[in-house]
C-alpha cells in the first residue's frame, strides 16, 4: 500500500538538456577543444554527456583533459573515457544531489509488473532509471561502506522491497542481528519464521 509511505516531494527544478549541453560546450571551448555534445543523460547524482571531438584529442591525455574541465566547470571531479576514436563519453557530478525514494521505487513500472516472486527496488541508474533484481537470480549479495547509516538504508530497502509485494504465505525470514539490534523494528513483522535472532547463542 504505497499510501503507507509519506508523499514524495516535488523534484528540484533541473537545468534542461539543451542548458546542460551548452554548459559542457562553452566549457571545452575554453580549453580550445571543440566539440559538439551528441546526448546528455541526466541521472540522479551524475550526468552522463556522448561527446564528438571535432578538435583532435589524445587518448593518452584524457585525465589532464578531466582534470582541465573540472577546474573550468567549478566542479570536483570529470570522468572521461574514449569510446571510439573521436566520440568521448563524460560524466559530470551534479551540483545536487536527488534523493531517491522507496516509494517512487515501488511506485515503477519495473518494479509493479515485475513478475519475480522476490523483487528488490536498488535505486536508480546514471540515467535515473529504477533498477530493480530478482533476487531468485542473485544468489549472495554483499554490501559494505563506511557510513553505518547507508547500509542500514540499504538493508531496510532490500527487506520493504520484499515486504510491499509478498504475504506471510509467501515469504518467510529469518532475521539475525546479533550487534546492531537495528533489525527490532521487525518484531512484530507476520512474515518472521522464529522472532529475530538477537544474541550469539
Amino acid at each position: 500500500e504505497l499510501s503507507l509511505f509519506n508523499p514524495v516531494p516535488h523534484p528540484p527544478v533541473l537545468p534542461s538538456v539543451e542548458d546542460l549541453a551548452q554548459w559542457l560546450t562553452d566549457g571545452l571551448l575554453a580549453l580550445q577543444v571543440e566539440a559538439e555534445v551528441k546526448a546528455v543523460h541526466p541521472g540522479p547524482v551524475l550526468t552522463g554527456f556522448e561527446v564528438q571531438t571535432i578538435t583532435p584529442i589524445n587518448a593518452n591525455h584524457l585525465e589532464e583533459l578531466s582534470q582541465a574541465l573540472a577546474k573550468v566547470l567549478e566542479i570536483n571531479k570529470v570522468w572521461t573515457v574514449e569510446i571510439h576514436a573521436g566520440l568521448l563519453s563524460i560524466e559530470i557530478p551534479n551540483r545536487a544531489r536527488q534523493t531517491i525514494y522507496l516509494s517512487d521505487l515501488l511506485a515503477s513500472q519495473e518494479y509493479q509488473q515485475n513478475s519475480s516472486p522476490l523483487p528488490i527496488a536498488l535505486g536508480r541508474d546514471l540515467n535515473g532509471q529504477p533498477v530493480i533484481i530478482d533476487l531468485t537470480r542473485v544468489p549472495h549479495i554483499l554490501m559494505a561502506g563506511s557510513v553505518a547509516e547507508e547500509k542500514t538504508i540499504a538493508l531496510n530497502t532490500l527487506l520493504l522491497s520484499l515486504l510491499f509485494k509478498a504475504t506471510p504465505t509467501t515469504l518467510r525470514l529469518l532475521l539475525i542481528d546479533d550487534t546492531t539490534h537495528q533489525l527490532s523494528v521487525y518484531t512484530n513483522l507476520p512474515h518472521l519464521l522464529i522472532p529475530v535472532v538477537n544474541t550469539m547463542e
